[in-house]
């Protein structure tokens, strides 16, 4: 962890690839601005009414919703942009280079409630945390533990460890920290101190072990769901590691899964699953030519996310 400092803001980045290349940012905004309708009174962000149109990103990774606005994960600008529901942005995090608050490799996004934004990093083995002014307030590391001695590794002295891929994070409650760690395949949950407290997914974990888990969500009660692609669906964690239910991805494995109130969002590339509190899902198929990356329930429906544009699910 490291001591508060500013983060490189950003304005809109020129893509790679020559000059002209799109001006990112700028041109979400005029294409959500067109086809968003007006803010809705209380929290959460609107969707699109329409698809936006292909080429706004050039590596699109995530998408999630926190303060009212959409935040997407672009690998090709190694930033997060953040979009308010007329299509303004707002601001953008990292970007490519070595300076304060850069990113190396960026795939997930965990905005919470807009005031602290978290940031998995697989280039460079941390989770950067942003808060609401775009300063890099600390910067975590995370930690390559073995699972089959995991018992003896959790705690805070883990300096000396080699650091992993975290690819996924999501925030709890509490103020600690669950991370994907790609390498091993297992979920971390770091405490408010950072120190690793549990290591979910293990060889001990049964019928509860994870095989390829892709994503995170943390419900308002602290439950952790983990999309497993391996396993076929999401595998859901009360805040003391033990399992609860399963939720088989609809179409495939899933790619993504997010929170919405009472309801979890489980995406798969052809499709869209929202369960609520018992019984079936209710099911958004998509029929668009590139594979949903991450979808998220909003005010007005479900917004999914391919690999360069916004795209509105279901009816």
């Amino acid at each position: 962890m490291t001591a508060a400092r500013p983060a490189r803001r950003l304005t809109a980045p020129p893509r790679r690839g020559g000059a002209g290349a799109g001006r990112l940012p700028l041109a979400l905004a005029v294409v959500l601005a067109a086809c968003a309708p007006a803010p809705p009174a209380g929290p959460g962000a609107a969707a699109p009414d329409a698809a936006a149109p292909p080429g706004l990103f050039g590596d699109a990774r995530a998408l999630a919703v926190g303060g009212g606005a959409l935040w997407v994960v672009d690998g090709a600008e190694s930033a997060v942009v953040a979009l308010t529901p007329d299509g303004r942005v707002v601001g953008i995090l990292g970007g490519a280079g070595t300076g304060d608050g850069a990113l190396l490799d960026p795939t997930d996004v965990d905005p919470t409630n807009g005031q602290a934004v978290f940031v998995a990093d697989p280039g460079s083995g941390t989770v950067t945390h942003f808060t609401a002014t775009g300063r890099a307030a600390e910067t975590v590391a995370v930690p390559d533990v073995d699972p089959a001695r995991a018992g003896r590794a959790v705690g805070p002295a883990l300096r000396d460890l080699p650091r992993g891929r975290p690819t996924a994070v999501a925030a709890a409650p509490d103020g600690a920290l669950y991370v994907v760690e790609a390498g091993r395949g297992v979920v971390l949950r770091l405490n408010a101190q950072r120190g690793v407290e549990r290591v979910l997914g293990g060889p001990a974990a049964g019928e509860a072990a994870l095989r390829a888990p892709v994503g995170l969500a943390v419900g308002g009660d602290g439950t952790l769901y983990v999309a497993d692609r391996g396993r076929g669906g999401v595998q859901a964690f009360d805040p003391f590691g033990a399992p609860g239910r399963f939720l088989p991805a609809p179409d495939g494995g899933p790619v993504a899964v997010g929170v919405a109130g009472d309801s979890v969002v489980v995406v798969s590339p052809r499709a869209v699953a929202v369960w609520g509190r018992g019984g079936e899902p209710r099911v958004l198929p998509w029929a668009g030519a590139a594979p949903l990356v991450d979808a998220a329930l909003v005010a007005g429906g479900v917004v999914g996310l391919t690999r360069t544009a916004l795209v509105r699910v279901g009816g």
